[in-house]
């Protein structure tokens, strides 16, 4: 799926995020993968891991922002953040 929106910086990836915000508090990155069914596992005792495990269908597909057609026709503009 592709996004049309208002000027963005280069898409990167929740591990990449990390690991600038681990950089910057000098830690080590430490991600760990749940699959959908040790999610809804979890989900019967915590709330939060329910409420992720509903949400992962949106993470069954890369999503991309372009801005192509902002700057088309609008010019370069200043990315947002």
């Amino acid at each position: 799926m592709i996004l049309r929106r208002v000027p963005t910086p280069a898409p990167t990836t929740a591990r990449v995020f990390l690991e600038l915000l681990f950089a910057q508090a000098q830690r080590p990155v430490k991600v760990l993968r749940l699959g959908a069914t040790t999610a809804r596992a979890i989900g019967l005792t915590w709330p939060v891991a329910r409420e992720g495990a509903e949400m992962l269908y949106q993470f069954r597909q890369p999503h991309s922002v372009d801005a192509t057609a902002y700057r088309t026709a609008f010019g370069p503009g200043r990315d947002t953040s």
